[in-house]
C-alpha cells in the first residue's frame, strides 16, 4: 500500500507591493514575531528530545528486565508468550523512540553569511538604491525565508509527535496482547 503524503501548505511570501507599502517598523515587527514562532518550535523540539531520552531509558530498562526474565524462565507456555508480547511491544516502542531521536532534524535559528548573499544584494542594488529600500528588500527576503523555516520545523515537530504517540501505542498494545494471552490461561 502506497503511503499517502499530505501536501505541505504553500509558503506565504511578502510581495514587492506589500514591502513598499509597509513601514520599516511593521516589517521589523513581522520579523520579530516570526522569530518568536521559530524559537517556540525550537523549544518544542528540545523538550520532545529531552522527554524522549527519559522515556527511552525506561524502555531499555524494561527490555533488559523482560529479556533477562525470558532467558532465566523460558519454557513453552502461555505465560512465556505473554512476556514475549510485552517484549515485542517494548521493542516496537523503543524503535519509534530511536527514530524520533536519531537523526534530529531542525532548522537553525540563524543563517550563514553565504545564505544571506551580501555580494548578490550589493550587485543588485548598485549605488543608486536608498538605504531604507535596501533594508526593506533584505528584511522582506529574511521574513520569507523565516516563514519557510517555520513551516519546515513545524512539520518536523509534528512528525516527532506522531512517533512519540506511536511509541506509546506500541507499549500499550504489547501490554494488552500480553494480557489477552495470559489471562484466559490462568
Amino acid at each position: 500500500m502506497k503511503k499517502k503524503k499530505l501536501k505541505e501548505p504553500e509558503v506565504y511570501q511578502i510581495t514587492d507591493e506589500a514591502m513598499a507599502t509597509l513601514s520599516m517598523d511593521a516589517l521589523k515587527l513581522y520579523y520579530d514575531t516570526a522569530q518568536k514562532r521559530m524559537s517556540d518550535y525550537h523549544q518544542q523540539a528540545r523538550e520532545t528530545t529531552e522527554r524522549a531520552y527519559k522515556v527511552i531509558s525506561i524502555y531499555i530498562t524494561i527490555l533488559t528486565l523482560l529479556s533477562a526474565y525470558l532467558y532465566k524462565n523460558w519454557n513453552v507456555s502461555w505465560s512465556s508468550f505473554a512476556v514475549l508480547a510485552l517484549l515485542a511491544g517494548a521493542c516496537s516502542a523503543t524503535i519509534c523512540m530511536l527514530k524520533l531521536i536519531f537523526p534530529r532534524d531542525y532548522m537553525p535559528l540563524g543563517r550563514r553569511l553565504s545564505d544571506l548573499k551580501p555580494n548578490e544584494y550589493a550587485a543588485a542594488f548598485g549605488n543608486g538604491t536608498k538605504n531604507e529600500m535596501q533594508m526593506r528588500c533584505i528584511l522582506r527576503d529574511e521574513i520569507n525565508m523565516l516563514e519557510y523555516a517555520i513551516q519546515w520545523q513545524g512539520e518536523r515537530n509534528r512528525r516527532r509527535a506522531r512517533l512519540f504517540a506511536c511509541s506509546l501505542i506500541a507499549i500499550v498494545t504489547g501490554i494488552l496482547v500480553s494480557a489477552l494471552l495470559f489471562l484466559p490461561n490462568l
